[in-house]
């Protein structure tokens, strides 16, 4: 007898990888329900409508825009420390990693980190971006945005115009009419 060549998985091998899919989503909806169950579980539908219909709707929309364009330009600066170690990772890939890890941190502080990390590590084409490596530049990110944000405060805190104490004889009032604005009176 000839022996039979085939190429690629046999029919039992896909069975078998259709029953791990949906106990996989299976899973991961029933963790969906349970969790959207415990946010949910306290709430006050009627106050919740009631905020729902009050909402300015120009300025969320305004805020979900500037928050995807963060994140986009996020995944660009994270994409360009990772183009030395591979640089078939993508820009939708690094994008990707991020919202993904901002997911996951709403659920488990600080694991997001590494989720992004095993986000890229799994679309790498070549092979080349190992967790380590990515992990690396993850940690490298975050140094660099402590320092920005310590130089920002810095400028904050010594920078500025001089201002003038009031000598005790003075009273310093405030109305909403002078647009967070102090003015003297004496």
């Amino acid at each position: 007898m000839h022996p039979i060549i085939r190429n690629g998985p046999c029919p039992s091998d896909y069975k078998t990888m259709n029953i791990k899919k949906v106990i996989k989503y299976l899973i991961s909806t029933a963790l969906a329900i349970v969790l959207l169950w415990l946010s949910f579980r306290d709430v006050e539908w009627d106050d919740f409508v009631k905020g729902f219909s009050e909402c300015s709707w120009g300025f969320v929309l305004m805020s979900m825009a500037a928050g995807a364009v963060s994140f986009w330009i996020r995944g660009l600066r994270w994409r360009r420390l990772l183009l030395p170690i591979d640089d078939s990772i993508s820009r939708k890939t690094t994008f990707n990693g991020i919202n993904i890890a901002n997911l996951t941190n709403f659920a488990l502080p600080r694991l997001g980190e590494f989720v992004r990390c095993g986000v890229v590590v799994r679309h790498s084409k070549d092979g080349k971006a190992t967790f380590k490596n990515v992990l690396g530049t993850v940690i490298l990110e975050r140094i660099w945005e402590l320092l920005v944000m310590v130089m920002l405060l810095s400028l904050a805190a010594c920078g500025g115009a001089p201002v003038e104490n009031p000598t005790p004889s003075q009273e310093v009032t405030y109305t909403p009419e002078q647009n967070f604005s102090f003015q003297y009176k004496g």
